[in-house]
């Protein structure tokens, strides 16, 4: 079964006149045009902006008196804001301590959008281990969690929540790794690379799926065999992994990295074994990672991480307004990012030519 079977479709609510009058009502809060002792709109200035009847304006300023403190007052003052509503708070599940810039932009982004709506934004560092953590979050104050690069939350969890990447949830916002690796792949094919390897892309098939329908359209396509996995980031050994795709794959002209980090590894080590990248060998990233781009310029994929994470948080908040309903699943987009890292095909792959030169 497919994971669009498996999904609810993306149900939309009708937005009524009142829900109109409400939100707009919310937003000049929010926004800081109707403060504290500010006037409310009456309910003939409210019928006649929206074009509709006192009696759903009515409705919208009592809906509005429930969530804010207003106060009536005598004569031509009219009602007035009197208090604020108590700011709503989203949490964010991720790994901001190991993520580096990455990490950091998404944030960012969920924080800008929360700030937009009126929302406070809880940030929870991903924990090495799951034990209660969703439901230490679940009675935090929040009213709806957005995670990533974590498991997503029980089936009891009672607020909405939003997967920010690869993991599978009912509500997901994931990044167009598929589009992002199928034009990098359409590049590589153009500049004669023929036998690609794939560094630790098996837990992302998107990527996959991308780079081998470039590789198929351009009639070389990769053979399974050409992936290569390790178990976690801080066990990634480059010299180890080169030496590998030595032995396995000497005829090997590009590199496919899961992310800048691998990438920029995988360069050093190779600048140590007297490799120029791209002239013997190209290699490619995943993230565009700014931190090492003096290093380095890879040749990436941005993934727009601020976007992707003000996107993400607009989409929960709606969730949680029930402007829409569960079962959504939506694209950020990823896009090649050119750098200097690779090249045009050599005739001979740079591990045939280091085996050959090697002295035994």
């Amino acid at each position: 079964m497919t994971e669009k079977k498996k999904l609810r479709k993306d149900e939309r609510f009708i937005m009524t006149k009142e829900d109109m009058v409400f939100d707009w009502l919310m937003e000049l809060v929010n926004t800081g045009q109707l403060r504290p002792g500010g006037k409310l709109p009456s309910e003939y200035e409210i019928a006649d902006r929206f074009n509709l009847n006192k009696s759903t304006a009515s409705k919208a300023l009592k809906r509005f008196a429930g969530v804010v403190k207003v106060e009536r007052k005598r004569g031509a003052a009219g009602t007035v804001l009197a208090g604020l509503p108590p700011r709503r708070v989203i949490a964010y599940r991720l790994n901001i301590l190991s993520g580096l810039s990455f990490s950091s932009k998404l944030l960012k982004g969920a924080q800008m959008a929360a700030n937009v709506r009126g929302y406070a934004l809880q940030y929870w560092e991903n924990p090495q281990t799951e034990n209660s953590f969703w439901r230490q979050i679940a009675v935090s104050g929040c009213c709806g969690a957005l995670f990533t690069c974590c498991d997503p939350p029980p089936e009891d969890f009672p607020f909405p929540s939003v997967s920010v990447g690869t993991a599978e949830h009912v509500n997901r916002i994931a990044s167009d790794d598929f589009h992002g690796a199928y034009q990098l792949g359409k590049r590589l094919t153009g500049l004669g690379h023929r036998h690609p390897v794939f560094i630790h892309l098996k837990c992302y098939p998107e990527r996959c799926g991308g780079f081998e329908k470039a590789f198929s359209e351009a009639g070389f396509p990769p053979p399974h065999s050409s992936f290569f996995d390790f178990a976690d980031d801080s066990l990634f050994n480059p010299e180890t992994l080169c030496r590998r795709i030595a032995s396995t794959h000497p005829e090997t002209t590009v590199l496919l990295c899961n992310s800048d980090f691998t990438a920029y590894r995988i360069i050093e080590c190779l600048r140590n074994m007297e490799a120029d990248v791209p002239l013997d060998l190209s290699i490619t990233g995943f993230g565009n990672m700014n931190e090492y781009r003096f290093f380095c310029p890879v040749t990436s994929v941005d993934q727009y991480p601020e976007d992707w994470g003000f996107a993400a948080a607009n989409l929960l908040m709606d969730l949680i307004e029930h402007k829409i309903g569960n079962g959504v699943q939506r694209l950020n987009p990823a896009v090649m990012l050119p750098g200097s890292t690779i090249g045009p095909a050599p005739v001979k792959g740079f591990f045939s030519w280091k085996k050959q030169t090697e002295t035994p």
